[in-house]
């Protein structure tokens, strides 16, 4: 999770998009037997994980390994995807055809 300092800060962002994705299809890859919606769904929901990535970038903010700045893209991204996620994960386990309940 320690970015390099050399990064400008849309790199940084390109970098943690791309670490979201595979985090996506990596955990959705394990459910791939039980059909492209199930993977959908684990994958997102495995997405929202900043709380390790700011204990680490709190680490290296007290060491000198990392600038301000770098620690508060961290933060931004961990808030942001966690407050992204349950909405992605609401359209995902949407339904999209309503089944008629028989008596």
């Amino acid at each position: 999770m320690l970015l390099p300092l050399a990064l400008n800060s849309d790199s940084r962002f390109a970098y943690s998009d791309r670490r979201h994705r595979t985090k996506l299809i990596g955990c959705g890859l394990g459910a791939i037997s039980l059909g492209w919606q199930n993977v959908l769904k684990i994958g997102l929901g495995m997405v929202p994980r900043g709380e390790v990535g700011m204990v680490v970038a709190q680490i290296g903010l007290s060491l000198a390994v990392i600038s301000s700045e770098v620690y508060s893209v961290v933060v931004f991204m961990a808030v942001a995807t966690t407050l992204v996620t349950p909405l992605l994960l609401k359209i995902a386990f949407r339904t999209s055809v309503i089944e008629p309940v028989e008596a």
